[in-house]
């Protein structure tokens, strides 16, 4: 009777290490995670720095971060013909143009010219009435010959989910008859922290993105003027989130984040009520330097030009984790409550660093009002990062196949198909060189270098190790050193070695195991 039960035991355990197995190795797998990868383009011929101005009328030299002015110049205003698109000089203001196109130029600084359109009626009239649309984009046309801008930027702010489709329309039209080699760039809003996801969006990111040179991402307003809670403007995790929901349908390299270099001044009664003006377009903001009067003189005027005093004295700065935004709360001397949001240097360094990070085309503020300069050496600071080296990416992405990524749980490997391929190729193009110290993690990126397909290649082999919340490929064996010159690579914020290997799990077949690396072997 044992020898028949022996036998059977081991039917049983051969079936069940076989369905084992296939469970294992069979995953499905949704992409949701790691989609953005495949949108990562690093374009070393871009990085720009966009300053958002409002109404300028003459040229000043920039900060030597700046390489693009963005000067708002064309308005749509309601006249006795209905919604017309005027310039500012028509406005009333003294600006030649092309004078100040010629002298940026000059200094190598790009003028992207804005074309702002608020208003729910306004914003109607151009997308559906087909002579107020021809109109408005005849105007830009002569415009943008008669200046000599390098660019154009649409900006729509009240625009409503049912004129998704018409604006896109509106986008295809103006980009046709744009002249040659004058961007297109289209602006689009994120939704609020309580609106509904990206795909409800009044903006069809893909569809603009086809149409537009680039779409410039206005981050700001998570916590706005028509809200009651207290918060920044444009928190880390917030913006973090949306960037990657975009890239999950446009290139990083069509992408430009504008940031905002304002704060705002939420207010209290002594109930705890906000004191928020009926009207929201009054609601005051502030300015880092508004921010550090307080600090210095227990008063400051707000962009209303009301004066605000702090029945409290030895105010300082609080950081918050969560928002990874700074904020000051005091009492005023009328028994208001005030809770400050705002920005300074490390916290927009932070929210830059997720546009280099991630390989946008470029990063902007707005705008010029609450410029501050511990806010550009922010900016200059994300700017620096050094990304891996061009020759040896391009190795990798011509001769690297059979990526696979080790899970110490799973003592396990996973493979991907090409498409697993692309991503992770496009996520090491990226990543920043910089020191290898870190907590290992236990997880291997492995791949083969062949000169030929078919061929037997040599093993390149990262380990990975994690340091302060982000992940390193540190070189694992000699001839990986050799290729990237002993340097290790700094994975974007947020990218972990669970999404990594969900890349390699882009396709696995049943029952199949991965190639073994050297190490697995050894």
């Amino acid at each position: 009777m044992k020898k028949p039960f022996g036998k059977l035991l081991c039917i049983v355990l051969i079936l069940v290490m076989m369905l084992s197995g296939c469970r294992r190795h069979d995953r499905t797998y949704s992409g949701t995670p790691v989609d953005f990868m495949e949108n990562l383009v690093y374009d070393s011929g871009k990085g720009y720095v966009v300053l958002w101005q409002q109404r300028p009328t003459t040229y000043k030299r920039m900060t030597g971060a700046v390489n693009v002015l963005a000067p708002t110049w064309l308005y749509v205003n309601e006249t006795e013909g209905g919604y017309t698109l005027q310039s500012t000089a028509e406005m009333g203001d003294s600006v030649e143009y092309t004078t100040f196109v010629t002298r940026a130029n000059k200094d190598m600084i790009k003028v992207w010219a804005s074309v702002v359109c608020s208003g729910e009626d306004a914003t109607y009239s151009i997308l559906n009435d087909d002579a107020a649309r021809r109109a408005f984009i005849e105007r830009i046309v002569l415009f943008t010959q008669e200046s000599g801008v390098n660019g154009i930027n649409l900006l729509f702010g009240s625009l409503q989910k049912k004129d998704s489709s018409v604006f896109v329309r509106l986008v295809q039209e103006l980009k046709r008859e744009m002249p040659s080699g004058v961007f297109l760039n289209t602006c689009v809003f994120f939704q609020t922290a309580t609106a509904a996801e990206l795909s409800e969006s009044a903006y069809d990111f893909k569809a603009l993105s086809e149409s537009s040179d680039h779409l410039l991402l206005m981050a700001y307003e998570q916590f706005g003027p028509t809200g009651t809670t207290a918060g920044p403007t444009c928190s880390y995790e917030w913006l973090y989130n949306k960037i990657l929901k975009v890239l999950s349908a446009v290139p990083s390299n069509k992408l430009v984040l504008i940031l905002p270099f304002y704060g705002r001044d939420w207010r209290f009664d002594e109930t705890g009520a906000p004191k928020w003006p009926e009207d929201p377009t009054q609601a005051p903001v502030v300015s880092f330097a508004q921010v550090d009067e307080l600090y210095t003189q227990q008063q400051y005027y707000d962009s209303n030009q009301e004066l605000t005093t702090s029945a409290e004295t030895g105010l300082a700065e609080s950081w918050d984790d969560t928002y990874m935004a700074c904020y000051v709360k005091f009492s005023d001397t009328e028994g208001a409550t005030h809770v400050v949001w705002y920005d300074n240097e490390e916290s927009i360094r932070r929210k830059a660093d997720i546009a280099v990070d991630y390989a946008l085309a470029g990063v902007g503020v707005y705008c010029d009002v609450y410029a501050d300069s511990h806010l550009w050496k922010g900016i200059r600071s994300a700017m620096d990062g050094a990304y891996f080296s061009e020759r040896m990416m391009q190795v990798i992405r011509l001769h690297a196949y059979d990526f696979r990524v080790y899970n110490p749980e799973d003592k396990d490997w996973t493979r991907g198909d090409d498409t697993a391929k692309k991503r992770l190729i496009n996520l090491i193009s990226v990543c920043r060189t910089g020191a290898s110290s870190g907590v290992d993690t236990g997880y291997i990126l492995s791949a083969e270098i062949r000169q030929n397909k078919d061929e037997k290649g040599q093993e390149v082999s990262w380990i990975i190790k994690e340091k302060n919340g982000q992940y390193i490929l540190v070189p694992n064996n000699e001839y990986t050193m050799i290729l990237t010159n002993g340097q290790s690579l700094w994975l974007p914020y947020g990218v972990t070695p669970p999404m990594m290997e969900g890349a390699c799990m882009v396709w696995q077949p049943a029952g199949t195991k991965a190639p073994q690396s050297s190490e697995e072997k050894s």
